[in-house]
């Protein structure tokens, strides 16, 4: 009976303390730092074994095995975009939002599953992401979604320059894909407001309401928590980690609002003292998820007659999401008669620029534009009273 061949190896490196240790991954050799002794060495080759027959990747083997930075002391013709992604995310972690990272984690999870992030830095080209990039717009993936992943990549490209790993940026020369008509903004009226509401299930008719009444975003209302509410004053406080600008703001409370709050308040179980459970969850105080609220709001949607086919039937840039929401509420707000700028504040825009797509929903400025094109259709009524020139006037033969 043959002899099994040994995992690994233990090797003693010429002028390098210690030990280091040797084992396959997928069809080659990496090399690992093994301690001080050989049997910190041996610890350490074993729970790699054990870590690969349970099918980890080389990523997790380095947080797990040789600390979360173990991935940047091997040399950089070595290193691969799988090993470095771990000790990239514990840097991006640091310095972005939870919900942010929460995203990119994701992202660069199944990035790491593709055959080029085996691949060593310096040998991952523009080419190869670009056929990357190309390949999944071809299987149905969106273009915007293409992009998102794309300049993931160009942000772990931009670390690893500044830690000295490579000196190039392949990520940046790959092409965007177009997001034009990415995304319709889609205004529903009162009437289709109260249908909507009507339509949903009993669960989630409260969520859609308070969204339309205070224009939040689907993570800061699933992040919001009962401290954020301040009753005796009548306003929301919501906290800088919870909103996409990563500033803080403030957004009052109408009646409505302040009915459905303190409906939760009296029925629901308020579990922690620092009344830091989340609003909207269930009796329990089980958090709702984003795909949850994404099922509800489709099914209240195709539920809505109300509603226009091409809102309930189109395709994702035409029908109706739980964002839409959002740009309703600003909407019936600058058509009430709100300042773009107190709409913007009450949004937490950064700018009251981006605010400006709403602008034309405000009443004043539709009754000055009646009055410019009434001006201008008494003038030409009147004979004489504008005197319109030709482009050839004055000029002389």
């Amino acid at each position: 009976m043959a002899k099994r061949r040994p995992f690994g190896s233990i090797v003693q490196r010429d002028n390098r303390p210690g030990f280091s240790i040797r084992f396959p991954y997928h069809g080659r050799n990496v090399w690992r730092n093994g301690g001080p002794t050989k049997k910190d060495a041996r610890l350490k080759l074993n729970r790699v074994q054990a870590l690969l027959q349970d099918g980890r990747t080389l990523a997790t083997i380095d947080a797990e095995v040789f600390g979360r930075t173990q991935a940047l002391e091997v040399r950089e013709n070595e290193l691969t975009f799988q090993a470095a992604a771990a000790a990239y995310l514990t840097y991006a972690e640091e310095r972005k939002k939870p919900s942010t990272f929460a995203v990119d984690r994701y992202r660069m999870r199944a990035i790491c599953r593709t055959k080029w992030a085996q691949l060593p830095l310096a040998e991952i080209t523009p080419s190869i992401l670009e056929s990357w990039c190309s390949s999944r717009k071809s299987s149905g993936i969106s273009g915007p979604t293409v992009n998102r992943d794309r300049a993931l990549v160009a942000a772990f490209y931009v670390w690893a320059i500044l830690k000295g790993l490579v000196s190039e940026n392949p990520a940046r020369r790959v092409p965007k894909y177009s997001e034009l008509g990415r995304e319709r903004e889609i205004f529903l009226t009162p009437k289709q407001c109260r249908a909507l509401i009507a339509a949903a299930e009993p669960a989630f008719k409260p969520m859609i309401t308070f969204a339309l009444l205070t224009g939040m975003r689907r993570g800061a209302i699933l992040a919001l928590q009962w401290r954020s509410v301040d009753f005796e004053h009548a306003v929301i406080n919501i906290e800088s980690a919870t909103t996409k600008s990563g500033r803080k703001r403030v957004i009052p409370m109408c009646e409505r609002v302040a009915d459905i709050l303190q409906d939760f308040w009296t029925t629901k179980k308020v579990i922690k003292p620092d009344r830091s459970d989340r609003v909207f969850s269930s009796w329990l105080g089980q958090r709702f998820t984003g795909k949850t609220i994404e099922r509800m709001m489709n099914e209240a949607v195709e539920r809505c007659t109300e509603l226009p086919d091409d809102m309930r039937e189109g395709n994702r840039n035409q029908s109706l999401t739980f964002h839409g929401l959002r740009h309703t509420a600003a909407s019936q707000m600058v058509a009430s008669g709100m300042s773009l700028f107190e709409v913007s504040r009450i949004l937490g825009h950064s700018s009251t620029t981006t605010t400006e797509r709403y602008a034309h929903f405000a009443p004043e400025r539709a009754t000055a534009a009646r009055g410019a094109l009434r001006k201008m259709g008494s003038a030409l009524d009147a004979p004489g009273s504008i005197e319109l020139k030709s482009g050839t006037e004055g000029k002389t033969g």
